[in-house]
């Protein structure tokens, strides 16, 4: 609807806005920025999305990780069912949790290889150890995920490269999650994206949010649609790891705006693609069991666990669009081909018992709606989202469920809409000013409640179904040394603040320590984190000290009762300023020491020391890239020189003889191999010296070549000599007459009394750099030719006899002199050409302004003396007519007879000749 609106203000921003849908198994994302109109982030492969997965083979020593070979999604290709224990895929699933929940131990099951260790400073938060023993690392899930994402924003700096219009800067960034993500696992978002080195976090965006969006953003609405009437949606996402149902609703005001307003959801953690692919695993597994008679208790090996998992995954799509399928893997059990066939109908009667989690979600979401009641009927449509809808068994759930396919719509991109409406509410929380034209009301769907000093009675603080994005003022009690605030999300707690030394911090307040209140300020964010941002210590007003209660934005009531406890200003109309402060009546307590109940993020310690490691990581990767990229030149060297030899190997060899054209071929040989197999540990050093020797015999054979095809006959050489002296009269002629060029304007300006010297001294410091006595010579190339000619014309002026006993070499030495400083010398022509013309250009403008700055000097010369002619004149007629000299004091025109001369000498600069004079030169 409006993407083209949003794009138009875009400019107001300084750098491109990154919106990123983290998915199991793809990540998606998309940017938008001046001169570009939400672009999908593309990989190096050129495909839209890239799979959710980090290949890392790390190189250990002692305990530390010195270095690491990284490959992102569709670089990794088939190195994950190779060495499954060096993969992290999926890793959303285990953001925000600790090796003994359900949701790690579900991910083990169906990653096979990989080892979940605990993190013991962080209450066993989950690591996964990657690589083999004793080459293994183990790395936290949010370094990963940051690895991940950094990957992808040098992505999108490549990408911004390409457009002219844009700054290469990509610090904004919002990023989806699941609607239900835990306060710990929203905190681990945060930690994630910060390692990935994005500077300004503008918002994490509920999946579904995003794609309601997506949805509104794209809809045209007609001008009688803006009828200001409520209707509700669902957006249906069945993911690869779990499956959610949004629903929302909107209006269409007639201001030309539409308002989104998030209902509630209902979700499925578990229930996916993924799942669904391992139902197709547990049908062929069996089937293999039998074709290689193996019993229930055979256990096979990671690597041919990801091969099936590999294939079931690819028979699972297939299956999506054919009634049957055939999967083969060769040499796979015992050397031998594993082959098999399912149909859909196996897949669908397996998976029947899943049929009810499809649908269950989106009843969920209409009988927790929090508004008002919703039905199925009451909803106008069901939005598709997420690649596993795709499914026809789960479309089938959803016909029944809905009674019929009139209210599933598939309007929206599957793959693309949470990473295109990420990045829309990127864009609503980056310009903050002007009215949007979408207007979303989120709301939180958990209820987040407090405890004072560990008491076990919890007072609600935001309920759930409010609005995010909202603070509240709550009365924690009266003053205590030592005060501890506890924060719960659903009656489970998951931080706790500690404010000592409480009794301190009142000693400067006016009041009694009785009568002070500890009131709290709490905060549910966009980002839907609960958190106590700020405590004060307040005195009450007499008037109304009794009236205190808990307070929040939306209640102005019980807001008011909390402000009568808030300083306010004393203003002295008399000096119109402040008078000198009252005691206070309030004072701020830091709110800094909290600790975590189970889970904690990263501290800013850890996080700092895993950005070192990483950006030492990034650097060896930029310095393999290089490295990498010399290797290849290596490599195609040796293959032009290996071309060149197989080419003209009999001409080469009637100059060079065999054996040379053999040292060559083994040199190939050898790069080649070392290139192979011994170059893992070569350095730039290494490669540009066997760089050098390559070029080096490239250079010599190929100068072997072109003597066997040179034509060294004596005529021809003649008119080579004769050509090259035509040449050489030539530039020649061009010095002479830049020399007579010259010369006729240091006449003109010796004949007009300038200091030609002097000018040409500035030219040419302001071309060459310096006042250069050798301005007009050629330099080295036209000496060097000189000599390579007369060289020449001795051998062409020998007796034919005499020529015909020099060798070819000699020859073709000569030939090759005259030939190869022809066009360094024309070079060296033009460039004197224009350094000539520029000289020449300046001298001439700079003699044309000194003759006017002298025709305006004359010029005022000669007024002066008309004047000074013509005030004598007049005083010799007043003497004459009796006047004394020395009585004539009066003033002419309001003019003396002084101040009349200066008048009069001034009066040419403001007659039209003068103007003609340029004034850049007075």
């Amino acid at each position: 609807m409006r993407l083209l609106s949003l794009c138009s203000l875009f400019a107001l921003a300084q750098c491109a806005i990154v919106g990123i849908d983290l998915g199991h198994q793809f990540t998606k994302a998309i940017m938008v920025a001046p001169g570009i109109a939400f672009d999908v982030i593309f990989t190096d492969e050129g495909k839209r999305k890239d799979a959710s997965t980090l290949y890392i083979k790390p190189s250990v020593e002692g305990l530390d990780l010195k270095d690491a070979e990284r490959l992102y999604g569709a670089q990794i290709g088939s190195l994950c069912t190779r060495f499954p224990a060096s993969c992290a895929s999926n890793l959303k699933a285990l953001l925000g949790k600790d090796v003994s929940d359900d949701a790690v131990r579900h991910y083990i099951k169906h990653h096979p290889g990989v080892q979940v260790v605990g993190d013991a400073d962080r209450n066993n938060s989950v690591m996964l150890q990657l690589g083999t023993a004793p080459q293994s690392y183990s790395f936290s899930v949010e370094e990963l995920m940051g690895m991940s994402l950094n990957n992808l924003k040098l992505r999108v700096l490549k990408a911004l490269d390409s457009h002219p219009q844009a700054r290469s800067v990509a610090d904004d960034v919002a990023v989806s999650v699941p609607p239900y993500a835990d306060q710990v696992t929203r905190l681990a978002y945060l930690d994630a994206l910060q390692l990935g080195e994005y500077s300004t976090i503008l918002g994490l965006v509920d999946e579904g949010v995003a794609a309601a969006l997506a949805y509104v953003s794209g809809r045209k609405f007609t001008p009688e649609e803006y009828d200001e009437k409520k209707s509700y949606h669902v957006i249906y996402d069945v993911g690869a790891g779990s499956t959610t149902a949004t629903l929302f609703s909107y209006t269409p005001y007639k201001n030309k705006t539409v308002g989104v307003e998030i209902e509630s959801f209902g979700f499925d953690a578990s229930f996916g693609g993924e799942l669904l692919t391992h139902n197709v695993y547990d049908i062929l597994y069996p089937k293999f069991l039998s074709q290689f008679g193996l019993d229930d208790s055979t256990v096979l090996p990671p690597k041919l666990i990801a091969r099936l998992i590999e294939t079931s995954e690819k028979a699972k799509t297939v299956l999506s669009a054919n009634s049957d399928t055939r999967v083969s893997l060769e040499s796979f059990y015992n050397d031998k081909d594993f082959k098999a066939a399912i149909t859909r109908q196996e897949f669908e009667d397996y998976s029947s018992d899943a049929a009810e989690r499809a649908i269950k979600p989106i009843i969920d979401a209409l009988n927790q709606a929090t508004s008002e009641k919703v039905s199925i009927s009451s909803i106008d449509s069901v939005i598709l989202n997420g690649g596993s809808t795709r499914t026809p068994f789960i479309q089938k759930q959803l016909v029944a469920l809905l009674g019929g396919d009139e209210k599933i719509s598939k309007v929206v991109n599957t793959d693309e809409a949470c990473a295109l409406g990420t990045t829309i509410r990127a864009y609503q929380l980056k310009m903050t000013s002007g009215t949007p034209d979408i207007i979303l009301k989120d709301r939180i769907f958990s209820n987040f409640e407090i405890s004072i000093n560990n008491s076990d009675q919890l007072q609600l603080v935001f309920a759930k179904g409010s609005e995010s994005g909202n603070k509240t003022e709550i009365v924690l009690g009266g003053l205590n040394d030592e005060i501890n605030v506890s924060l719960y999300e659903n009656s489970a707690l998951f931080q706790t603040y500690s404010l000592p030394n409480v009794t301190k911090k009142a000693d400067s307040l006016k009041c009694s320590s009785k009568d002070i209140s500890v009131v709290g300020v709490f905060e549910i964010d966009q980002n839907k984190i609960f958190s106590l941002s700020e405590v004060t210590l307040r005195c009450p007003k007499k008037k109304d000290s009794s009236a205190l209660s808990s307070t929040t934005n939306s209640e102005k009531s019980n807001s008011t009762k909390v402000d009568d406890l808030k300083e306010l200003p004393v203003h002295d109309d008399s000096f119109l300023n402040f008078t000198k402060p009252k005691p206070r009546t309030q004072v701020n307590v830091p709110v800094s020491d909290s600790h975590y109940a189970n889970l904690r993020p990263l501290n800013s310690t850890e996080k700092k020391a895993i950005s070192v490691s990483l950006r030492k990581l990034r650097a060896k990767d930029e310095e393999k890239i290089a490295l990498q990229e010399r290797k290849n030149e290596l490599e195609s060297l040796c293959y032009g020189l290996r071309s060149f030899v197989e080419d003209n190997y009999d001409d080469l060899m009637a100059e060079t003889g065999e054996d040379d054209l053999e040292t060559a071929k083994s040199l190939v040989s050898e790069i080649i191999e070392w290139l192979e197999y011994e170059s893992d540990e070569a350095t730039f050093e290494d490669i540009e010296f066997k760089k050098v020797i390559l070029v080096g015999k490239k250079e010599a054979l190929s100068r072997v070549h072109k003597m066997v095809e040179a034509n060294l006959s004596l005529p021809e050489l003649k008119k080579m000599y004769d050509e090259g002296q035509s040449v050489s009269s030539q530039v020649e002629k061009y010095l002479q007459e830049y020399n007579t060029q010259l010369a006729d304007i240091k006449k003109q300006y010796h004949d007009g009394g300038f200091d030609y010297q002097a000018e040409d001294d500035k030219v040419l410091t302001k071309i060459y750099g310096l006042k250069s006595k050798k301005a007009m010579a050629l330099g080295g190339h036209f000496d060097d030719f000189q000599k390579a000619l007369e060289t020449l014309r001795k051998i062409v002026n020998l007796s034919s006899k005499k020529f015909q006993a020099l060798a070819k070499e000699e020859l073709f030495e000569a030939s090759e002199g005259v030939t190869s400083l022809i066009y360094k010398m024309m070079d060296d022509v033009v460039s004197l050409q224009k350094k000539h013309e520029e000289r020449l250009e300046y001298l001439m403008t700079k003699l044309d302004k000194l003759k006017k700055r002298q025709a305006q000097k004359e010029f005022r010369l000669k007024k002066k003396e008309e004047a000074a002619s013509k005030a004598a004149n007049s005083t010799a007629g007043e003497s004459q007519n009796g006047t004394p000299l020395e009585l004539k004091d009066q003033k002419l025109n309001g003019t003396t007879p002084d101040s009349a001369d200066e008048q009069s000498s001034a009066e040419p600069e403001s007659t039209p000749k003068a103007t003609d004079v340029d004034h850049d030169e007075l």
